[in-house]
Formats: structure tokens, C-alpha cells, sequence
């Protein structure tokens, strides 16, 4: 099960194209995926001019680097090289705006490690209620899109898409590096649901994750057993829901329990 950004896909979420596919790739990759999801940020594009990045999907992973997946739902179209969402006029192209994110997200990152990141960056577009063929849209579209025809074999795509981002001699990146870009992209983009959320009840709020929560939430997917502590509404039951789905996931048998004190 891959590591999902927030954990949950929130009801904020209005696209059901997204929401769908959010659970496809949380089942489709392994826990040496991280996929970040719906999350805004204001960063310098390639003019150093600031642009406010609004990315669907963002795809982590030490073997691959980076893809940003800009997804459009419902019918799409294209004329005179115009983009149509049913019957509503893009402003921009999705291949222009998932590129354009790319270009944020890599100038994000330059600025935070004070050079170059050490692995590939790539941008890909998909249409899941669109079952025909990639070949079917403009050349420069072809290779990056993903139609709902593909969505059975989502894992190769993703893969295939970022292996033609890759240079020749590239290297993954070791596991300080792996750890730094998490942390660097954690604090930015990681939201979710407070303690109530967690426990049913109807009132939602959303928070920033500390840089000490996103490291126990990397060590609690790797270890057996682990005791945590924190104040009330410190993100410990965000932490054990996550937990507890990922054993889930894997065919074991969880029981997850709350005990109230006052």
C-alpha cells in the first residue's frame, strides 16, 4: 500500500475522478511510494516569476524521482487547440499545467536544498472517463496521458511515464536524500483530519503536520510495535488509523481502540 498525502481523501475533495483514482493508487503501489494529493503551493517557475501550483498527484519514489499527474475528469475535448471540460473552456491546457507544476515543484525544491535535486522530474496527464486511445490526442500528448482504458495496469503506467523522464546515467537517490525531499515536501503539503474526524464525528479541520509527526509517521510503517505520545490533538490517532489501515491492507486482522480520559 502506498503512503498517501493526507491519509485519507477528505471531503473537500469535489472531483470524483480524483477521488477515484486515489484509491487505485493507494492499492496499486507498494510503501516505497509516497503520492501526495491535492495540495496547493506558491513557488518561482523557470522566469523566477511566483506562480501558485495547484497539483491533483504527486509521485515520490527513490528509483523514479518526481511526476506530477494533473487529472480531468467527465468528457474532455479538444479544438484549435483549445481544451474543453464537457462544455466549459480551460484556461489552461492540462499538459501546460501539469508542466508548468513541475517546473514549480522543482524550483520549490532547488530553493530548499540550495541546489539542483538529484533526480528526475516528469508531468503526466490522465483522463479516466475517457476510454479511447492516447494516440487519439495532440503528439505532444501521446506519451504522458493515461485514458480509463489503462487504469487496470495504473502501476506500469506511472512507471513507464517516469522512466522516459530519467536520464541515462541516473542513479537512485540514497536513503538521506530520500528522507530530506520527504521532509522538505511533508511540512508544505501533508493535511488531513483532526482527532474528531478520526472518531466519526461530523466537525473537520485541517492541520500541518510537524517535521517530528511526518518521522513518526515514516517509522510507525516500518516497525511491529510503538508507543507514542502527545498532547490531545497532536495527530496520535491519525497516526494509528493509518497504521492500522496499512495491516489492513495486508490481510491482517486489526483492532483499533480509543479510550477516552478526563
Amino acid at each position: 500500500m502506498a503512503k498517501m498525502i493526507p491519509p485519507d481523501c477528505t471531503d473537500e475533495t469535489l472531483s470524483h475522478a480524483e477521488k477515484n483514482l486515489f484509491y487505485k493508487f493507494e492499492n496499486s503501489f507498494d510503501n516505497t511510494w509516497t503520492i501526495f494529493h491535492s495540495f496547493n503551493l506558491i513557488a518561482r517557475n523557470r522566469d523566477k516569476k511566483l506562480v501558485d501550483a495547484e497539483i491533483d498527484f504527486l509521485f515520490f519514489h527513490s528509483d523514479y524521482g518526481i511526476l506530477v499527474l494533473e487529472v480531468k475528469g467527465g468528457k474532455i475535448s479538444v479544438m484549435d487547440g483549445e481544451w474543453y471540460q464537457y462544455k466549459e473552456k480551460l484556461k489552461t491546457g492540462p499538459e501546460k499545467q501539469a508542466r508548468q507544476n513541475k517546473y514549480a515543484i522543482k524550483s520549490y525544491l532547488t530553493d530548499y536544498l540550495h541546489g539542483t535535486p538529484p533526480l528526475p522530474f516528469g508531468h503526466a496527464i490522465c483522463f479516466p472517463d475517457y476510454f479511447g486511445e492516447a494516440d487519439e490526442f495532440p503528439p505532444n500528448y501521446r506519451d504522458i496521458t493515461i485514458t480509463g482504458k489503462r487504469l487496470d495496469n495504473l502501476k506500469n503506467e506511472i512507471i513507464r511515464i517516469m522512466t522516459d523522464f530519467k536520464n541515462r546515467g541516473y542513479h537512485p537517490i540514497d536513503q538521506r536524500m530520500h528522507k530530506t525531499i520527504l521532509m522538505a515536501l511533508m511540512p508544505v503539503f501533508e493535511y488531513g483530519s483532526s482527532l474528531i474526524d478520526k472518531i466519526g464525528q461530523e466537525e473537520r479541520k485541517i492541520f500541518t503536520l510537524t517535521e517530528t509527526q511526518c518521522e513518526l509517521l515514516e517509522f510507525i510503517l516500518k516497525h511491529r510495535k510503538a508507543l507514542i505520545i502527545g498532547c490531545a490533538g497532536s495527530g496520535k490517532t491519525i497516526m494509528a488509523v493509518k497504521k492500522a489501515k496499512q495491516l489492513a491492507t495486508e490481510g491482517k486482522s486489526v483492532l483499533l481502540i480509543r479510550n477516552n480520559t478526563y
